[in-house]
């Protein structure tokens, strides 16, 4: 009697630990894809402010903010991928990169709800997740520290881009510096 078994193949499967070539694409793929849906959800609904960047003086400019997380989202998908295939010691460096998309990807509805004093400290927030994240995608993944890198100048530019627009004059509303007081 002839027995019938059904292999199941992942060939289709759509993971991070791939080797090949779609698994690298799909991993540069969704979180830029993510990104794109959640911002566009965020703007729809009101929870990002869009006009932050033109009440603050010295503010890095929207579209270069806009430009520079559709670059990281990518870059910070592929170094997952390197990470994820180095098995049990790319574990740990995994979840801190997934951890560092998923901060990403809740960050405009953060920015969106905090004054421009609290989203400059959330801007440091991510500067220290993204340093976490090179420390433990290093130990696993070298080159994987090559795409995680560039967002921390990114990152780091927005943090020092909000201090700016805070020592231009910008205060919370508690505070009042010279320039207020003097109205």
């Amino acid at each position: 009697m002839a027995s019938l078994s059904i292999h199941q193949t992942d060939d289709f499967a759509v993971t991070e630990r791939r080797s090949d070539l779609a698994g690298l694409a799909m991993s540069a793929v969704l979180p830029l894809a993510a990104v794109m849906v959640l911002n566009g959800m965020a703007i729809a609904t009101g929870t990002m402010l869009p006009e932050l960047g033109t009440r603050l003086p010295n503010w890095m400019p929207g579209w270069a903010a806009a430009l520079g997380f559709l670059v990281i989202y990518p870059m910070w998908g592929i170094a997952h991928w390197l990470v994820a295939r180095e098995g049990e010691k790319g574990r740990v460096a995994s979840r801190w990169l997934l951890g560092l998309i998923t901060a990403g990807l809740a960050y405009p509805f953060v920015i969106g709800a905090l004054d421009p004093f609290m989203a400059v400290w959330a801007n440091v927030g991510m500067v220290l997740l993204v340093v976490a994240a090179i420390a433990n995608a290093g130990r696993a993944a070298p080159r994987a520290v090559y795409w995680i890198a560039p967002s921390l100048f990114f990152m780091g530019g927005l943090a020092l881009s909000g201090f700016a627009a805070i020592a231009a004059g910008w205060s919370p509303g508690f505070f009042t510096n010279q320039n207020q007081a003097a109205l």
